[in-house]
């Protein structure tokens, strides 16, 4: 995608994490498909005074992400779709390029300020009984109530994901193309993966202030911030009889953009 791009200016993960750490955020989220994302990065990168820069690993842009989310019986499945006011999601990321395997606890208030916790951990496996205690810490530190049932694998999410960083702002724009799910307890009749949104693109931007430099840019270009989670996307791809809401919306917006 990128490759026809070559004015972008690299960068490397240790820089990004300097200029743009954002463990505490504002995240915004906003759903395309790859036509309509070829047509935008162009624009968005004649913004020069942003000082656009392209994450690149070992001469590497684009990169496989493999997360693994954990669940009580779907709890936070529920929290996301009845929109609780503190929303939570816990997962297990293994990052690129040989790098770590992180446990995360992914916390967002009412007012849309998201914190990340990590904690380094030595494979993609269940939790383990001092995990859960970190992850018990993590919640009430939070003021996230919960019952203290046990965390299970619930989902394990894939996608390739590229990192526009715009230095001047200390913003991040990531985009996360060909979204694929497998269920963590498969039965006969599952799929060993599925697809989500063939052909969907979803875009995050990340930034330390509410109203977002680049999510601007996103909606002058006609590009609308939405309600989106991978995870709930996929539970509901992989069960119909759950609650739909959040894919319908999806759908209907994806078959909005193929008008376009």
């Amino acid at each position: 995608m990128f490759d026809a791009q070559p004015q972008v200016t690299e960068i490397d993960l240790e820089s990004v994490n300097v200029v743009a750490p954002l463990q505490r955020r504002f995240d915004r989220k906003f759903l395309l498909d790859e036509n309509n994302l070829e047509r935008l990065v162009p624009k968005l990168l004649k913004y020069e005074e942003f000082d656009w820069r392209l994450l690149t690993i070992e001469q590497e842009r684009e990169f496989f992400y493999s997360t693994t989310y954990f669940d009580d019986n779907l709890l936070t499945y529920w929290y996301h779709l009845k929109g609780k006011s503190l929303l939570f999601k816990i997962r297990s990321r293994e990052y690129p390029n040989k790098g770590p395997v992180m446990l995360e606890v992914k916390t967002k208030t009412g007012r849309g300020m998201s914190d990340k916790h990590r904690l380094l951990r030595n494979g993609n496996s269940g939790i383990q009984s001092t995990e859960s205690e970190w992850i018990a810490d993590c919640l009430s530190s939070s003021r996230v109530r919960h019952s203290g049932g046990a965390f299970e694998p619930a989902l394990t999410v894939s996608y390739l994901r590229t990192t526009l960083v715009a230095v001047s702002i200390g913003e991040r724009l990531t985009i996360d193309r060909q979204l694929a799910a497998s269920r963590a307890h498969q039965t006969s009749d599952d799929p060993p993966n599925f697809d989500i949104l063939p052909d969907s693109v979803i875009l995050e931007v990340k930034s330390n202030r509410p109203r977002s430099r680049i999510s601007k840019l996103l909606y002058q270009n006609r590009h609308h911030p939405q309600s989106l989670s991978k995870y709930c996307l996929g539970i509901a791809t992989a069960d119909n009889s759950l609650d739909r809401g959040m894919l319908r919306a999806a759908e209907r917006q994806m078959k909005r953009l193929a008008a376009r």
